[in-house]
């Protein structure tokens, strides 16, 4: 099944990671995320970002999103490569000591103080942090893979899993620190091909104590809630189930256990769980309380149907349609008030819900052999649509920042390629939600990509011209643009604080 097929091809990129075949700083340097940003907040916040020379040294830098305060984080003569930060202020990073070891450091943004994390020869994976803020790797070993954890600043180190024999995978973190990771116990047969002869989810403390195991076999957790249930996906004999059960374990409920496949689970606010089921090849919407009692149809359309968000109201929005040609729409968990959000001949697809309560969704054409995206604003109920954005070129979604505009890419398709060509022009404005106010960011005729947004509503973002990128940043309004860094060498964003 595709389910197994992920695990696999997740499970051999981690073993490549921690046996030197690479060292996973290869990172799409385009890649944009699109969660929202912090809260806002009159303090400046730091933008971390790499660079890369000619002759293969990478650093670590910081600045102010004004660009003041510039500082190296970690400028040796080894190779330094960013792996996340905490929120209090470190940062983790890799120093690649020769061909095939590495160090696991880290270093405060505000002080610039250094800890060494783990500084043994084996391979290390950093996975994420705990809500506390401990750092969360994978360490290869002789036999299998073990999980540790430390303080970001080299405190209170903790084993969580090491076993002969046992490759051991972080899954997630809860909210009571409790780590959730999947275990597979190969063949000790040197003449039998690699094959996981045991497996389980396990659940264990943060600091290596309190081991639970919660179901065997490999399920996919597909969300944790706050209140530390874990809902996963699991093979029930050719079809996928779903389940839940206690971050400490327990007796598994079943949610969902039809002869169908049922998968992407969603929680809504009141504690029941929307999930989709395929029906003799449709997929459909189905919702169950909490305890698996009470499923029962909520979209059952004769086209596929899929859960794309759910507002804090507990309206549920949804997309209906064949693939390309998919619109919005939204819906009450009692079935009730549907309302149509677009209703085009293009495939429709949610960006946003904003925290003024609209909903931003971009609909995408083909044009001349490109795709063609524009962007509109609409209330839950269906009423005031608003075009943000609807030219002749691609629009992308990038962001809602504090003060509520939508930020997006703007891009000029190359002669002879998508966006993603160096060749495309690519610029940046921003528009209010109901599409008044349109300001340009970025508008110099390279190729500018959005990189993130801060508290303060200022917008940083890379310019790539004759062959480098540099940073920079400006306010929603397009005033006060910043250069944050332009030095002879590649600069590539890797986040804020």
């Amino acid at each position: 099944m595709a389910h197994d097929a992920r695990t696999r091809d997740a499970a051999l990129a981690l073993l490549l990671l921690l046996a030197g075949c690479g060292d996973g700083a290869d990172t799409d340097p385009q890649a944009t995320s699109t969660s929202s940003p912090p809260p806002a907040s009159a303090a400046l916040q730091s933008v971390v970002y790499q660079t890369f020379a000619a002759n293969g040294d990478s650093d670590l830098h910081a600045v102010a999103e004004d660009g003041s305060g510039g500082a190296a984080l970690a400028s040796t003569e080894l190779r330094e490569h960013f792996r996340g930060i905490s929120s209090d202020g470190w940062v983790i990073y890799d120093r690649r000591v020769s061909d095939v070891a590495a160090h696991l450091v880290s270093v405060h943004i505000t002080g610039g103080e250094a800890r060494v994390l783990d500084e043994s020869a084996s391979g290390k994976l950093f996975r994420g942090f705990t809500p506390d803020d401990r750092v969360v790797y994978q360490k290869a070993t002789a036999t299998g893979t073990a999980i540790h954890s430390i303080g970001p600043d080299g405190a209170s180190p903790a084993v969580l899993v090491d076993e002969p024999y046992v490759s051991a995978d972080f899954v997630a973190a809860t909210a009571s620190d409790r780590v959730l990771y999947q275990t597979c116990e190969r063949s000790r047969d040197p003449e039998a091909p690699p094959q996981c002869v045991s497996a389980g989810l396990y659940s264990v403390a943060a600091d290596g104590s309190d081991r639970r195991l919660l179901v065997a076999g490999t399920p996919r957790v597909a969300l944790v809630t706050d209140q530390e249930r874990v809902i996963y996906e699991a093979d029930a004999g050719g079809h996928l189930d779903l389940y839940a059960t206690a971050s400490v374990g327990g007796a598994p409920v079943t949610l969902a256990g039809s002869p169908d496949d049922e998968a992407d689970p969603r929680l809504l606010p009141d504690g029941r769980i929307l999930y989709a089921r395929r029906v003799a090849g449709q997929w459909d919407v189905y919702i169950v309380n909490g305890d698996g009692s009470g499923s029962r149809a909520l979209l059952a359309d004769p086209e596929d149907e899929f859960v794309t968000g759910i507002m804090p109201s507990g309206r549920i929005l949804y997309v209906r349609g064949p693939g390309g040609g998919r619109n919005l729409y939204a819906i009450d968990p009692d079935g009730t008030n549907v309302a149509v959000l677009g209703d085009s001949t293009d495939d429709e697809s949610l960006r946003r819900v904003t925290a003024e309560g609209r909903v931003v969704y971009s609909a995408r054409r083909a044009t001349g052999g490109f795709a063609q995206d524009d962007l509109y604003s609409v209330s839950p109920d269906g009423s005031d649509l608003r075009v943000l954005a609807d030219s002749q070129e691609f629009e992308w979604f990038e962001d809602v920042a504090p003060d509520g505009r939508v930020v997006y890419m703007s891009c000029a398709a190359a002669p002879g390629g998508p966006c993603e060509d160096p060749g495309a022009q690519s610029d940046l404005y921003s528009v209010r939600q109901d599409g008044a106010g349109t300001t340009g960011l970025a508008t110099t005729g390279d190729f500018e990509t959005y990189r993130g947004v801060t508290a303060n509503n200022r917008v940083v973002y890379q310019r790539l011209a004759g062959g480098q990128h540099d940073l920079r940043s400006t306010r929603t309004d397009g005033a006060e643009p910043r250069a944050l860094a332009e030095s002879p060498v590649d600069e590539r964003y890797q986040g804020l604080h």
